[in-house]
């Protein structure tokens, strides 16, 4: 294989030249910056952008800090889910970053840092970042041929890009695919760069590659109007149930949910960790021992209990006032509605039906069989005790292996220390205390039955009365639930949207017409863009724009994804980083500035720890948005926004991006705008005179410093964001921290009655799919009247489970954990030389396969042995680390790790990978939110 760089024989700069190079470089953030063509093209020659070419002479680099030389860079971390919430202070010397700590002026993280903020430094210095735009001109594309790049001007990589779009644009915008993860977050373009500018352009075809392995969201849109999830109140919870989920230690988070867990444990909070693993936490606590996917057994035998066996054992008066469960349902589960509309509840006071919100109402029924009007009908809680009957604990323990005597402790202790009736008074208002709860993660929502058990285990909060009240569970953002008006319930939002409409042909190629709630169907969108006649597609797609986003590794089946770009006329890789595997199959090159060297604000407005956080002034002061002032860029990069800003202002739709700015603001998730999030997720044009003008192309520094000032006033621009690092903005203070005390008068879904309407509506739509001849079941790999049971509004139990069905020599199950060094790819951590040498000498399951030490015996397997993990779907192999962390029908594989392209280091070839055992075809996700089913039957044997 010959190495890219070997196409490049220009002679090194001197010193003065460097110079040179990097003030065209410093040049690149402002205004015109693309038209200094002969200066770029000086500074490609400097960067040299292939594989293996290291980075040389840092410190006689001219780039340095802002205040000069030596000093500070400073900013805040996006390189994990929690999206900004930790601030960082770097220093620098001789203009080298050569230190990185947490601020501790941020009470998030209060100084300290995570492995991936720290290794920011090694970010900036990666020999394998790609230094320049540049263009392929092998036409052959594979993980190990070379693409023979060559270097272009920043005018040609533009304009490139631009005609391309612009093509899709003019001929059929469904042809046109953008592709984002996690790491545009970190870097510049996490405003309109989230998908946002795409859809605006009109395509149905803008997907999310990260999600569909963390597919922890639909619970809460529905339940809660929460996203992305909810969390426990770390402040009051005296009781709490972890379901799939790493909190403190394990969760490898430095902002709000380590230390607020800590904190928890101080003062004598108990909690229960409930799976196939031993966590880090779970040795402080109690770990119960459960079978893997079996947590939706116990969360039906939890309720069970508390509704059959525990003598007031849920709260009642919450259940009553506070949810749905009174409305009164007739024969085919629909509400019984008045003459206005409104659901009907039996007040048993008057012995009448009356609207839900009828000032009269005293006492709501929640059971009984009544008559409305000659409509047989009964209370929705009625049918929903009577559908939780058989799941007694004796019943789960036959699935999960929990002792039935623990389930029913369990669920005790719940009603006991959920306290019914007690209050606390915060600032001077009386609310009630509830501090037991029970929260949930992706190791229970990526199962076949993931979105049952995320929207179950919140419904059983409900039953604890803690939704939105100290010591319960709250909206990850503390925001407000969105109303529905006639029905005086949660309005569910964003991905549990009610399905209102459908088309066939399809037109999203992650097939979201049959999938209308997907989190990410990614993977099923690789598998149409390979073949999209075969699945019902009337276009094929021609342009790829990924922006930092690699399908290839992020989830199951790297060889569809290949395929899948190799299939397309065009791929263009926006926002890129290293010469990673989407870059190895790309057509078009343009790297983005690394993360410490990017100048941008971002609005954190929480995140899937902020609940948790035990700073009382946090969600007021905390809640606001946070700048990034770095260092000045080293190479022949461009700022992520301003590549797109470039890029609409060619395609002549420079109006086109302000608008879209204007109407959705652009710092924050301004691709949520639509949904109706309050407060909103991203910092909106509040006067109108600062929102972008027609006709003017502005540099994201421009566009974020005329947002601040609309939002902020006049002298609270970029500037002074600069000065004071963050800004609070819609932050909640004192009882106003707990939803529920704000909208008193909302009720939440027990009687799941949106879902069932959603079925109502797509079920028989896809049904006529399938009479018109094309096999839609043969398609989805599911069956139709499966899917009509889980479009439900009452709990049942999937029957005949792919994880219960497998060939008998795999006879174990596989199972994916969060390791606090390898938690995502992100920080190109499988890279870093350093990381990777500490891990393997002091972690002693850093890129090893856990195996309980009976089963190891049994199998002729001995610590240190090279074992190979096989599933139906693939292999992987790893270094055997006996434990009795684990259970004997299970394996454990940590993190994130596993590459397909050797141009990094033939090294991660070798990593263990979990994603090598799972499959991401249709009929291997969940059928509701498409996450990939991530517990898979294995067998192990010496490699």
């Amino acid at each position: 294989m010959r190495h890219a760089h070997e196409h490049h024989h220009e002679p090194q700069p001197t010193g003065k030249e460097e110079n040179d190079v990097n003030m065209s470089t410093i040049n690149l953030s402002r205004r015109g910056f693309v038209k200094g063509t002969a200066a770029l093209a000086a500074a490609s020659a400097v960067a040299g952008s292939l594989t293996y070419k290291p980075v040389k002479a840092f410190a006689n680099t001219p780039n340095a800090a802002v205040q000069g030389q030596a000093g500070e860079v400073y900013g805040h971390c996006r390189m994990c889910m929690l999206c900004g919430s930790c601030s960082f202070v770097a220093t620098m010397k001789d203009g080298v970053v050569v230190n990185i700590e947490g601020d501790p002026d941020r009470a998030n993280n209060a100084g300290t840092l995570c492995p991936r903020g720290k290794s920011a430094i090694m970010n900036v210095y990666n020999p394998h970042r790609i230094k320049a735009p540049m263009k392929r001109t092998n036409p052959e594309k594979g993980m190990e041929a070379d693409p023979g790049w060559v270097e272009i001007t920043w005018d040609e990589a533009l304009d490139t890009a631009a005609e391309k779009i612009r093509e899709c644009y003019d001929t059929d915008i469904r042809k046109l695919v953008q592709m984002y993860s996690f790491a545009p977050y970190e870097s510049g373009h996490a405003t309109l760069g989230i998908g946002l500018w795409a859809m605006a352009l009109g395509t149905p075809n803008s997907s999310s590659t990260k999600g569909q392995m963390c597919a922890i969201h639909y619970g809460g849109c529905y339940t809660l109007s929460a996203f992305p999830t909810v969390n426990y109140d770390g402040v009051y919870c005296n009781y709490l149930v972890i379901l799939g989920k790493s909190v403190g230690y394990d969760s490898g988070l430095a902002g709000g949910d380590a230390r607020t867990f800590a904190n928890c444990l101080r003062r004598g909070m108990k909690y229960v960790t409930v799976g196939p693993r031993a966590s880090m936490e779970a040795t402080r606590g109690e770990w119960v021992s459960a079978k893997l996917g079996s947590d939706l057994s116990l969360v039906y035998a939890w309720m069970h209990c508390m509704l059959y066996e525990i003598e007031n054992g849920f709260d009642e008066p919450f259940v009553k006032n506070r949810t749905n469960s009174p409305y009164l349902i007739d024969a085919n589960g629909d509400y019984v509605r008045g003459a206005d509309g409104k659901p009907l509840i039996w007040d048993a006071s008057s012995d009448s039906a009356k609207s839900h919100d009828d000032p009269s109402l005293a006492d709501p029924a929640l059971f009984g069989q009544y008559d409305v009007e000659g409509t047989p009908c009964q209370p929705a809680f009625q049918a929903f005790k009577e559908s939780l009957e058989g799941f007694t604990p004796e019943w789960a323990e036959a699935y999960s292996t929990v002792p039935a005597d623990k389930i029913r402790e369990i669920a005790n202790n719940l009603v006991k220390y959920a306290s019914f009736g007690s209050t606390v008074e915060i600032d001077g208002q009386t609310l009630p205390l509830r501090p037991a709860a029970v929260i949930i993660g992706r190791g229970i929502t990526n199962q076949e039955d993931g979105t049952l058990c995320d929207i179950y285990s919140r419904v059983l909060n409900m039953l604890l009365g803690n939704v939105g009240n100290p010591g319960g569970i709250i909206s990850n953002m503390y925001c407000d639930y969105l109303p529905n008006e006639l029905d005086g319930t949660t309005e569910p939002y964003f991905e549990a949207k009610t399905c209102t409409k459908f088309n066939w042909p399809p037109q999203g190629l992650d097939y979201a017409d049959v999938f209308p709630h997907r989190h990410s169907t990614n993977t099923l969108m690789m598998r149409t863009m390979c073949d999209p006649e075969k699945y019902g597609f009337d276009y094929k797609p021609s342009v790829v724009v990924s922006c930092g986003s690699n399908p290839i590794t992020v989830t199951a089946d790297p060889e569809v994804a290949e395929q899948a770009m190799k299939s397309v006329d065009y791929v263009i890789y926006q926002g890129c980083y290293h010469m990673d595997e989407m870059a190895m199959l790309s057509d078009l090159l343009l790297p983005e500035h690394a993360s410490l060297e990017t100048h941008t604000c971002h609005l954190f407005p929480g995140n899937e720890g902020s609940a948790t956080n035990i700073d009382p002034e946090f969600a007021a002061s905390n809640r606001g948005v946070v700048v990034r002032k770095g260092m000045k860029p080293l190479f022949n990069t461009l700022d992520g926004n301003d590549q797109l800003i470039e890029i609409f202002d060619r395609m002549g739709l420079i109006d086109l991006w302000n608008e879209t700015a204007n109407e959705n603001g652009c710092i924050g998730y301004a691709a949520l705008t639509g949904f109706g999030q309050v407060p909103p997720a991203a910092v909106q044009f509040e006067d109108p005179a600062y929102k972008l003008e027609p006709g003017v192309k502005y540099t994201a520094e421009e566009m974020f410093d005329r947002c601040l000032k609309s939002a902020f006033g006049a002298d609270k621009g970029l500037d002074h964001l600069d000065k004071v690092k963050m800004m609070p903005y819609n932050g909640f203070y004192g009882a106003d921290v707990y939803p529920s005390h704000r909208n008193q008068d909302i009720r939440f879904t027990v009687y799941l009655e949106a879902q069932k309407r959603s079925g109502d509506f797509l079920i028989p739509k896809l049904r006529e799919v399938q009479e018109s001849g094309f096999d839609l079941e043969g398609t989805i790999k599911f069956p139709i009247d499966e899917l009509r049971r889980r479009y439900t509004a009452l709990p049942y139990w999937p029957e005949n489970r792919q994880i219960d069905s497998a060939p008998a020599e795999f006879d174990l199950y596989g199972f994916n954990y969060r390791q606090p060094f390898y938690m995502f790819r992100m920080a190109n951590m499988d890279q870093d030389p350093i990381r990777r040498d500490y891990s393997s000498k002091y972690m002693p399951d850093d890129n090893a396969i856990l195996v309980n030490a009976k089963t190891a015996a049994d199998k002729g397997i001995v610590e240190g042995d090279v074992i190979t993990v096989e599933s139906l779907f693939g292999t992987t192999k790893g270094r055997a680390h006996l434990t009795e962390t684990v259970r004997p029908d299970s394996v454990g594989i940590g993190g994130a790790r596993g590459r397909k392209t050797s141009w990094m280091g033939k090294d991660l070839l070798e990593d263990t990978s979990m994603n090598d055992l799972m499959s991401g075809d249709f009929g291997y996700i969940d059928p509701i939110h498409g996450g990939v089913i991530d517990t898979v039957r294995v067998k192990i044997y010496k490699a």
